[in-house]
Formats: structure tokens, C-alpha cells, sequence
């Protein structure tokens, strides 16, 4: 087998005692999508350990109601950002750092960039629309729970980048990886990888009765980030895409979960998605990731020039 046919990465100089077949990815993919659940079950014995009131479900009338419930969700992701490592390690026998970056070493900075930017962007959209009057913003309700927000907020600063790295080492780092053994054609792998994606996000309650548009939206997310990870040759930008995009809706201005308690400064209604909407989104995340190309390619020049 070539040593060689990686999207991302090539592995000449990995241990003689790797496991690269087609065999070797789809049982680690297996392993993958099953463990972690497995992992998790233990972590849901800390529910009963929480204070009472976040142990309610979800009620309006009893302040920090659903908090429990929230917490678990995220605290699943600890495993599923955890085992991808584990696999690649020791059963695939490769270096972890090729798992995220063909870099000498992880670039924090394209992570910290991508994440700015999308809050910038975000942040500024955001802002036009509510000063041009968009009815979105007719039933937005500012969080009635300082305290819980902070407490909230806690949670996010932690679990929210856990969660958003692990989807994105899943399937644009391992997936794409183990894809890259069976097909030459990286868009394949990326349709086949965001397909799953957006299949993993289809117990949102976003996907209630407006299931295609939301999964097309997700979908859209997938491709930009496999074409991110591609252009840059690394995971960094994507994940720094990921958290900012999750950071901003969870923490900044969110919309209303039927299932969980409010978490952002500004919540608006459960959200609408209409193909027109999907679309919108689509271009948004391909046009925020063609600037965040643009901007790192911009980067590398310079630092070219400044000989560093």
C-alpha cells in the first residue's frame, strides 16, 4: 500500500507496525461511533450528585430547571473527543499530531484567528439585522438569570470547544483520513463525511418538522469545514470555525430548545429553517471560508517575506 494517499496527511515516517488498510479504517470507524457511548454511561451517574433544582426538567417557572440535563449532553462529548486519540494511537499506530495538522505543530493561532472572525462576522450580521428591523427580533428575551447565565456560561467555556473539536476530528480529520484509503477523489470522502454529519445532528430539535432544510444546512457546514481542513492542511481553522459558530448561537444570541434552558444573552423563538433560510446559511459559511483561506494564505506570505 502507498505510503501516501492521505488528503491531509502522509505517513512515510510512521511506526512499520501501522494499521492503514481499508480494513484497519473501517473497524476504527466502528469503534469510533460506538465507544464513546459506552464511556459515557458512568459520567451520567454525576446527575444525581448536582443540586436539586438543576435536577427538574425543563420548567419556566423553576430558575435553573434543565441545567442537569444540558450539562449531560456536553459531558458526553469527553469521550468522543478522547477515543479518536485513543484509536489512533494505539490501534492505528500513527502520531497523534497527524491526526489534526500537517504542520510541525498544532497552529493555535489559525484556531484563535478562525474563531475571532467568525464572532466578528456573527456578530456584525447580527447587528445589521436588528437595526434594519428583521422580525426575527420581534420576540427576542434577554436572560431573566444572571447568575445562571454565568454558571452556564462556566459550562460552555469548557465543554463548548470539547464538543466542537470532537465532531470536527471525527469527520473531517478521521473519517476524511480512513476515506482517503479507499478513494482518490477528496470530494467524495467529504460528501460521504458530511453526510454523516449532518446524520448525527438529526435528533436536534431544529430538524422537527423542517428535517430537510436543517439537514441541508448542516450538510453545507460540513463541506465548507472539509474544504477549510483541505485548503489548510489541518484541522486548527475548522475547529476555531466550530467553537465560534457554536460559541456565538450558545452563548451570545441563541434561539429557544424546546429541551433545554436558555444559555445566550439574547434567546429568540425556536427558529424557522425554509430552503431559502438553508441556503443563506450555505453561502454564509462557504463565503466566511473562502475569507478565512484568503486570510491565512495572506498570513503564510507574509511571514514568507519576514522570513519567519
Amino acid at each position: 500500500m502507498s505510503d501516501t494517499p492521505n488528503y491531509f496527511l502522509k505517513f512515510p515516517n510512521a511506526p512499520l507496525s501501522r494499521r492503514i488498510s481499508y480494513g484497519h479504517w473501517l473497524f476504527g470507524a466502528l469503534i469510533l461511533l460506538t465507544l464513546p457511548d459506552l464511556l459515557a454511561l458512568p459520567l451520567f451517574g454525576l446527575f444525581d450528585f448536582l443540586p436539586a433544582e438543576w435536577q427538574l426538567p425543563l420548567d419556566p417557572n423553576f430558575p435553573r430547571s434543565g441545567y442537569g440535563d444540558s450539562l449531560m449532553l456536553w459531558i458526553y462529548f469527553i469521550p468522543a473527543f478522547i477515543v479518536p486519540f485513543l484509536i489512533y494511537k494505539y490501534w492505528h499506530r500513527l502520531p497523534l499530531k497527524r491526526l489534526l495538522t500537517t504542520a510541525p505543530t498544532f497552529r493555535w493561532n489559525r484556531l484563535l484567528i478562525s474563531f475571532v472572525i467568525v464572532l466578528i462576522v456573527y456578530g456584525s450580521l447580527t447587528a445589521v439585522e436588528y437595526g434594519l428591523g428583521f422580525e426575527d427580533f420581534d420576540e427576542v428575551v434577554l436572560h431573566p438569570d444572571w447568575k445562571g447565565y454565568l454558571i452556564m456560561l462556566g459550562i460552555m467555556l469548557f465543554l463548548l470547544p470539547i464538543q466542537s473539536a470532537s465532531e470536527e476530528i471525527l469527520c473531517r480529520g478521521y473519517l476524511n483520513q480512513g476515506l482517503s484509503q479507499i478513494t482518490k477523489r477528496p470530494w467524495i470522502a467529504f460528501i460521504i463525511t458530511s453526510g454523516l454529519f449532518a446524520a448525527l445532528h438529526m435528533a436536534n430539535p431544529e430538524a422537527y418538522q423542517q428535517m430537510l432544510p436543517y439537514m441541508l444546512s448542516i450538510f453545507a457546514f460540513g463541506m465548507a469545514m472539509c474544504w477549510l481542513s483541505y485548503a489548510d492542511q489541518g484541522l486548527e481553522s475548522a475547529i476555531g470555525v466550530h467553537i465560534g459558530n457554536n460559541f456565538f448561537v450558545f452563548t451570545v444570541f441563541g434561539y429557544a430548545d424546546p429541551t433545554l434552558p436558555h444559555s445566550a444573552i439574547w434567546t429568540g423563538p425556536e427558529p424557522m429553517i425554509t430552503w431559502r433560510s438553508a441556503i443563506e446559511d450555505a453561502v454564509l459559511i462557504f463565503a466566511l471560508t473562502a475569507i478565512i483561506i484568503g486570510f491565512n494564505h495572506w498570513r503564510e506570505k507574509q511571514n514568507q517575506k519576514k522570513g519567519i
